[in-house]
């Protein structure tokens, strides 16, 4: 028996071509028992635990996704936000959607906000007399679902993704475990996560149903944190973007800047100085009120600067190396 109560809800809204159903919650929230089944044209999820669904919504579209060598039949549905899901999903379809797949061979598959498709795994139950496909999983992340053959692949999927810091530099590693049409991988980086910058590129092996790792060196971490994501582009130019991953790299320049408060010479200490591109000074209306070059730095020494014409306020002293890297510090004048 695969549920104590069935609760069957179908809201019909066509608000796009290929749209054919939604159901939508509000923040207050839409509860489901364990073993109660909610279903919404032809998608039937059944927790086994206690289960909230607020603030979002269910919606499918008749338009595949692309795979090989076949798509997806031609029924996805797309959450309005991503969810997490313990229990049992299940997905009814109509024969002339099947899209050149065969029903005995179909199987679950789910994606996340990024869109990239976890690989049907033969876990799935297929019932071809009454045309549905189900399965008990333990899923995070999904934001979109549909049924395909098990060896149907879709767009690239990443098995991991990580950033490792390795003495002077950062290494991303990442790995795929199948691949469909791929191109290459494009590394990204940014400083605050927010403005990103392409540092690299990695070939991608276009077609494989094995495993594969991929490696890129970030020889110039900025000081601090270091963000890091994936461009994944196919062959046809589509792309899609990984999770971000963070590395705080630690510069081996140490700085220190004393007194603070200041009154009149402030004196910076400098160990590793001839790494050193720079020294500069910037008031709180963001402009440059001194700067010292490489030239005039004095290796693993202190220097000073006199302060007693600076009006009091707040002042940040911006090292840069050569590297290109920064380290910052704020500094208040009496």
């Amino acid at each position: 028996m695969r549920a104590k109560c069935i609760t069957i809800l179908t809201f019909v809204l066509s608000f796009q071509l290929d749209v054919q159903a939604q159901f939508t919650v509000n923040d207050n929230g839409f509860f489901l028992a364990p073993e109660t089944t909610l279903t919404v044209s032809g998608l039937s999820i059944t927790p086994s635990g206690p289960f909230s669904f607020s603030n979002n919504e269910i919606s499918y579209a008749t338009k595949p996704v692309s795979g090989n060598p076949n798509e997806s039949i031609k029924r996805v549905y797309a959450m309005g936000n991503p969810i997490a899901f313990k229990g049992n999903i299940l997905i009814s379809y109509y024969e002339n959607e099947l899209n050149m797949n065969s029903e005995n061979l179909l199987q679950l598959t789910k994606a996340g906000l990024n869109g990239e498709f976890l690989v049907p795994t033969n876990k799935s139950v297929v019932n071809s007399q009454e045309n549905f496909v189900s399965e008990d999983v333990d899923w995070t992340n999904i934001q979109y679902l549909t049924l395909t053959n098990s060896g149907n692949i879709l767009p690239v999927t990443l098995i991991d993704f990580e950033a490792l810091v390795r003495e002077n530099e950062i290494v991303l590693a990442w790995s795929t475990s199948h691949e469909s049409n791929s191109d290459f991988f494009e590394v990204q980086h940014s400083a605050n996560g927010k403005e990103w910058q392409t540092i690299g590129r990695v070939a991608a092996v276009q077609q494989s149903n094995e495993v594969n790792g991929y490696a890129y060196v970030h020889k110039s971490p900025s000081a601090g944190s270091n963000f890091y994501r994936l461009r994944i582009v196919d062959q046809d130019g589509t792309f899609a973007f990984s999770r971000i991953r963070n590395a705080t790299w630690k510069s081996q320049l140490s700085v220190v800047f004393f007194p603070n408060p200041v009154s009149d010479w402030l004196s910076i200490e400098l160990e590793g100085s001839s790494s050193v591109r720079s020294i500069a000074i910037v008031n709180a209306k963001g402009q440059s009120v001194y700067h010292k070059s490489n030239s005039a730095i004095g290796h693993n020494s202190e220097n000073r600067i006199d302060f007693k014409n600076f009006p009091s306020g707040i002042y940040t002293i911006i090292v840069m190396l050569k590297d290109g890297s920064l380290s910052t510090g704020k500094i208040s004048k009496k």
